[in-house]
């Protein structure tokens, strides 16, 4: 049924936004996707079915009597594994079933299928299927089979997933070793399909290349000689096989007064039914069962493997871009922490089962209910355990991460910061799932009906949206922002995200909390014959201060759930989908696209006053601008666009009537009293302030420390809608450079103040600063007019100063992040010589770096002569490089900086192909910086990085990919990855001389030009010209067509 419904939402069986419109629910490439997703769900079921036809003998001691049957030890293991294996083939034929059936509902949308094939169902059945549960069949069988311990059965599947993430994170996705070693077939099929379109992915059929079916043998064989040494070691007669821990130099007493007669004066005894000693009772009874866990070799298996785990995780080479991050606190405490979550989650309701079912399993059942213990102190107790374990495997992560630390040579350790991300914001979350799975699993008396229940419903909690269930409210242990410790900031801390975070954590421990007295409810005590006896006795026992409890705890819940569903509601807090997304942009351009063509004045001059409020997260703008009208007609009418997340108030030197204001999308349209002439000028003036963060929505970019406001809070003018951009050859595009339609090149002053702690920078040079009322100010002019691209900084920084010919050079950074900065310095330093030296001098007298916070997002950007960088760059480990490695830090630097050159000297029109101007010679020179640094071969490594990005991003690509001179500005595969490769192929195959002397000569040409903006025909003129006729074919192939076949070889061919 899952996969049905699967399958039929794909199918866009359930309305519009079921279903992707560019993806085929039923190519071969889907099916292979849904089939290994529920592959990995059937493992759970695996122990359950497998294990049991093995264990259910010695379970019930059934085993001695079975034994005396006259039948082999063939017959007996054979017959065990065929019958359930057989099940288990039936189940996964279910799943091919139910995604084939999914596909023929009448709802469907015939345009998201294909017709019907059987070939995918069959190949993923008898390829990938069944040889994948084979194996773990075999696997969990041997266990279960030497054991005689279901429970092994379930770890073993855990561990060989460990075990198998492990390998293939040392030895790399992409090698040979890695396609085989993975036992369900997934690397070697995903490593000849990464690279498809969405083209080849709806219509080719699967990859089966050779190493497929040598990895799905071995796999295979593997299995086999599994089961043949099982079959080997078990014996009729032979014991369990047991590793753990245990008490050496136990010694037994033996009563030796046999034959004589002692007289022995009994103490008295006294009963003590205090509430202490019922907390000593619980405390011991947990103990034994967290002793219970941690003493089984299984769970010690876990434990070590999980180290290593996250040991290769923290170890490994970013394989992305060849480069290694240090392991500073946050680091550790982010991907592997994530990984190792789910991990803690499945371990937590595998043992709330066997806990909970510990006493029926080993028939103590019937005298633990006859203690004269309370119901509560036997079920905390499992629940004390439970939490016990969870600490212990969070602190595994504290003891691994330190080691990790040291043998990296980091040791700024941050305990305080293990301690409050592991034990408060992790662990209040696996606490509440260990209410959730005592619940479940005293609810059902099945362990395995009770663990898959819960893993499907820790997996079906993030499909709710997908369902139209979107309030956290409704969506257990969940919050919004749940993943924010992942943007954990040295600079900012966990920012605004906590305190929701704490909320929800706190709303749905209420819930946890009542789970937990409805388990006490249905806990197996009295002797129930069903399950309507079982609610008979919950009804009885629902009285005194039980049923008080409860229904304060009741009350609670709904009543915080109620505050904070109206607080998801309210219309600051209301967080707007892709798809609500669109539809309000699709209202935007119905109602006001007639204005499209209105000409408006241009900003030709910002003069501000911005006071930060680091501590209140706020800021306040004053300002004005200078509007010219450069067009040859009056202008008497104004289109403003404010900031969308703040407040913002308008007024003119001149009188203007508001003829229409819509505050939802912050666009007001002014009529002038009089109207600016040709060539004549007015100045606008305005104040803004920032919304104030809600209880749930940051709308402030102001942080505590390492502030980054962008350009984006002014207000524009024009008509501001996505639209699609124009051919390059389309003269309406001259009027306009790519980043702006309301400004050309600006004069920029501004003053800024902040905490008297904290630094501010902004484009320009620095004129004066001072201290005033406890208030730090910074003023900053431009030398020369910028675009209308900036920002403005506020952070405590330590600065790296140099001046090299004769241009100040500065890093400003957080004071632990100096690992990188020096890198950094060099990267401005080698690409103002060689920017300097092929394409002329640099404009301004001053570049510095800005360090901003990661919460912030992970990019660098350039803004005038200021390039902020995010703190995920500051923390390369630089060791790395003498390795081989990549220097990120040098590169990022030295990228940004060329765009001084392209982009503020060369400034496109907006029009399809700016950002091969832009992005691909900016990536192309530093390339070339990059080989005169580290040679050419590690020049060639970082460009196999931006091969395999382009190679990647072009298979996500929905739309034709269009060629490289017709770029549009969200296809960064094709402006950074192509453009890269294309424009060093090119250099490689002329010469660098001769192409830097083409770029030369075009950038001669237009310079500063805003006139008419440039655009990427006119470049591939003056490349044109330079190539030889011999050559021309390059262009045509890289530049002028969208084959990714010919620049792939192209390039390949240099490298050889």
């Amino acid at each position: 049924m899952l996969a049905l419904l699967s399958m039929a939402g794909a199918s866009g069986a359930f309305g519009e936004g079921s279903a992707s419109d560019a993806s085929i629910a039923n190519s071969p490439i889907s099916i292979y996707n849904f089939v290994i997703f529920f592959n990995k769900i059937i493992l759970f079921l695996v122990p359950a079915i497998i294990g049991t036809t093995i264990y259910k003998d010695y379970k019930n001691n059934f085993n001695t009597i079975l034994h005396t049957y006259p039948f082999s030890k063939n017959n007996y293991l054979f017959a065990k594994f065929i019958s359930a294996f057989l099940i288990i083939s039936i189940i996964a034929f279910l799943v091919e079933a139910g995604l084939l059936i999914g596909t023929k509902l009448p709802t469907v949308n015939p345009s998201q299928v294909l017709p019907l094939s059987i070939a995918p169902y069959l190949q993923t059945y008898f390829i990938y299927l069944i040889p994948n549960l084979f194996f773990f069949s075999v696997i969990v069988f041997s266990v279960v089979l030497l054991t005689r311990n279901i429970y092994t059965g379930f770890i073993s599947v855990i561990l060989f997933w460990l075990l198998k993430e492990i390998f293939i994170r040392l030895i790399g996705y992409d090698s040979i070793a890695s396609l085989l070693i993975d036992p369900f077939g997934e690397n070697a099929t995903h490593y000849f399909a990464r690279f498809w379109t969405i083209e080849e992915k709806n219509t080719l059929a699967l990859p089966l290349k050779p190493i497929v079916f040598y990895n799905r043998l071995m796999w295979f064989f593997v299995a086999l000689i599994i089961f043949f040494g099982a079959y080997r070691w078990f014996s009729f007669s032979q014991n369990s096989l047991s590793f753990g821990l245990r008490i050496k130099n136990a010694e037994s007493l033996t009563k030796n007064n046999f034959g004589s007669i002692i007289k022995i004066n009994l103490p008295r005894t006294n009963y003590n039914y205090s509430i202490f000693q019922q907390l000593k009772t619980l405390w011991k009874l947990a103990f034994t069962d967290f002793m219970f866990i941690t003493r089984s070799g299984a769970f010690m298996s876990i434990v070590i493997i999980g180290v290593l785990f996250i040991a290769a995780i923290l170890l490994q080479i970013n394989p992305q871009t060849e480069a290694k991050t240090l392991p500073v606190t946050w680091v550790i405490l982010g991907f592997p922490v994530f990984f190792f979550s789910f991990l803690i989650q499945v371990l937590t309701f595998l043992y709330a089962g066997i806990l909970i079912h510990r006493a029926d399993h080993s028939r103590f059942s019937g005298l633990i209910s006859a203690t004269a213990v309370p119901n509560w102190v036997l079920l905390f107790s499992r629940f004390l355990a439970l939490v016990k374990m969870q600490i212990l495997l969070l602190s595994v992560i504290v003891v691994t991460g330190i080691a990790v630390q040291v043998k990296s040579g980091y040791y700024n350790f941050e305990i305080g910061h293990y301690l409050f991300d592991l034990f408060t914001i992790h662990l209040i979350g696996f606490i509440i799932w260990a209410f959730a799975s005592l619940f479940i699993q005293t609810i059902f008396k099945n362990t395995y009906l009770g663990l898959f229940i819960l893993i499907l419903g820790a997996l079906g909690i993030s499909q709710l949206p997908s369902l139209g269930i979107e309030n956290f409210v409704f969506r257990f242990n969940d919050s919004p922002n749940s993943d924010f410790f992942l943007k954990y900031s040295d600079m900012n801390g966990y920012g605004h995200s906590l305190r929701p975070y704490i909320l929800y954590k706190f709303y749905w421990l209420i819930f946890g909390v009542f789970l937990f007295f409805i388990s006490l409810l249905f806990f197996d005590r009295e002797a129930a014959n069903s399950f309507v006896e079982r609610i008979t006795i919950a009804k009885n026992r629902f009285n005194g201060r039980l049923a008080l409890s409860m229904i304060v705890l009741l009350v609670s819940f709904f009543g915080f759930g109620f505050y904070l569903f109206q607080q998801e509601n309210r219309p600051e807090n209301k967080l707007l989908s892709s798809l609500q997304e669109l539809e309000l942009l699709k209202e935007f351009q119905n109602k006001y696209e007639k204005y499209e063509k209105v000409k408006q004045p241009r900003i030709t001059s910002l003069n501000v006053k911005l006071d930060i409020y680091p501590e209140t997260n706020s800021f306040s703008a004053k300002g004005k601008y200078i509007l010219i009208n450069k067009t040859t007609q009056i202008i008497d009418t104004l289109l403003i666009k404010t900031g969308y997340d703040e407040i913002t108030e308008l007024s003119f030197n001149t009188k203007a009537q508001v003829i229409s204001e819509d505050k939802l999308f912050k666009f007001f349209i002014y009529k002038l009293e009089r109207g600016i002439a040709p060539n004549d000028s007015m100045t606008l003036n305005f104040t803004i302030n920032n919304v104030d963060n809600s209880l749930l929505v940051q709308n402030s970019n102001i942080l505590r420390n390492g502030t980054y406001l962008k350009s984006d809070i002014f207000p524009r003018l024009g008509y501001f809608a996505e639209r699609e951009k124009k051919i390059p050859n389309d003269s309406s595009t001259f009027e306009n450079h790519y980043q702006s339609i309301d400004a050309d090149l600006i004069n920029f002053e501004a003053i800024i103040s902040t905490s008297p702690n904290q630094v501010a920078i902004t484009s320009g040079s620095l004129i004066n600063e001072w201290i005033k009322e406890d208030r730090r100010y910074f003023h900053y002019k431009t030398d020369r007019p910028i675009k209308f691209v900036f920002g403005f900084n506020s952070g405590e920084f330590a600065v790296l100063k140099e001046n090299y010919k004769n241009v100040d050079l500065s890093v400003y950074y957080h004071p632990k992040h100096i690992y990188s900065t020096h890198q950094m310095m060099e990267g401005l330093k080698a690409s103002l010589d060689y920017n300097s030296y092929f394409f002329g001098p640099y404009q301004h007298k001053q570049a510095q770096i800005i360090e901003f916070s990661r919460s912030e997002g992970s990019y660098a950007t350039t803004a005038g002569n200021c390039i902020q960088i995010s703190e995920i760059r500051f923390i390369n480990d630089t060791s790395n490089i003498k390795e081989g490695g990549i220097d990120l830090s040098f590169y990022v630097a030295a990228h940004e900086l060329s765009h001084q050159w392209w982009g503020n000297q060369v400034v496109p029109a907006d029009a399809l192909g700016a950002i091969m101007i832009t992005e691909s010679v900016a990536e192309y020179i530093t390339a070339k910086i990059y080989e005169k640094k580290y040679g050419k071969r590690s020049a060639l490594k970082f460009l196999n990085i931006q091969r395999t990005r382009y190679l990647s991003g072009r298979a996500e690509e929905k739309e034709e990919e269009a060629p490289l001179y017709l770029v549009n500005p969200e296809q960064s595969y094709i402006a950074y990855g192509k453009g890269a490769i294309a424009l060093y192929t090119l250099s490689e195959f002329i010469g660098e001389e001769k192409l830097n002397s083409a770029l030369k000569q075009y950038l001669d040409k237009v310079k500063y030009q805003i006139e008419s903006y440039t655009t990427s025909l006119e470049m591939l003129h003056y490349l044109e010209k330079t190539t030889p006729d011999s050559l021309q074919y390059l262009l045509k192939d890289m530049f002028m067509s969208s084959n990714s076949e010919k620049t792939i070889q192209y390039f390949d061919k240099i490298k050889l």
